[in-house]
């Protein structure tokens, strides 16, 4: 995802399992791509708590998919994570 907001060139990004524990890094904050986040509903990194606000407080355009699964690993929920993929 980093590497696609800095280069400028990527026509989206998208992030599965992003962790919220840094806060938001000042590259995503800056980013024009549209940024798309796939978390899941249990997410030991990115806990659905933490990582509500985390998106709230970036700007536009993005969006965010959650999938049902019990981990961070989408354990549970891979099937779910493919569909949200390739629906995008």
């Amino acid at each position: 995802m980093r590497l696609g907001c800095e280069l400028m060139t990527a026509s989206r990004v998208v992030a599965a399992g992003f962790p919220t524990h840094a806060g938001v890094p000042g590259w995503l904050r800056g980013c024009t791509a549209p940024r798309i986040f796939i978390q899941s509903t249990h997410d030991q990194y990115g806990p659905r708590e933490e990582f509500q606000p985390f998106f709230d407080a970036l700007p536009e355009p993005k969006q965010l998919i959650w999938v049902e699964a019990r981990d961070h690993f989408f354990a549970g929920g891979l099937e779910e994570l493919e569909e949200a993929i390739v629906g995008l």
